[in-house]
């Protein structure tokens, strides 16, 4: 509510708030489950977060540190991967909305042509 008040949008304070709860940047959460940005997929990500949290299981004498690090690097690249899908469907949105321009530009033309 202090957000709406100030005329900050919500979805900007959300941005802003995770944002700032991440520590880790993109680059160690590939190197700590091992990945290159290019293999970097969901399905990756997924794979080598089982096997990593499994290899450092408390009770079979892992390391709580090591999993909470598997986990936020798991946590960041879901992250990046969600705001790269975002990006991706915006600048379809605006391939698409240059296309129609476009489009309505020539039809435009047409009908000027035409007596």
């Amino acid at each position: 509510q202090n957000a709406r008040k100030s005329g900050i949008n919500v979805e900007t304070a959300a941005k802003a708030s995770t944002f700032l709860r991440k520590t880790m940047t993109k680059s160690e959460a590939l190197q700590i489950l091992n990945l290159s940005e290019n293999e970097a997929t969901a399905e990756a990500i997924a794979k080598q977060y089982e096997k990593y949290m499994a290899a450092n299981d408390v009770s079979k004498g892992g390391s709580f540190y090591l999993q909470s690090k598997v986990y936020r690097a798991k946590e960041m690249l879901d992250d990046y991967l969600e705001e790269k899908k975002k990006e991706g469907k915006t600048e379809a949105g605006d391939e698409q909305a240059k296309a129609s321009d476009n489009d309505n530009q020539q039809q435009q033309q047409q009908q000027k042509q035409q007596p």
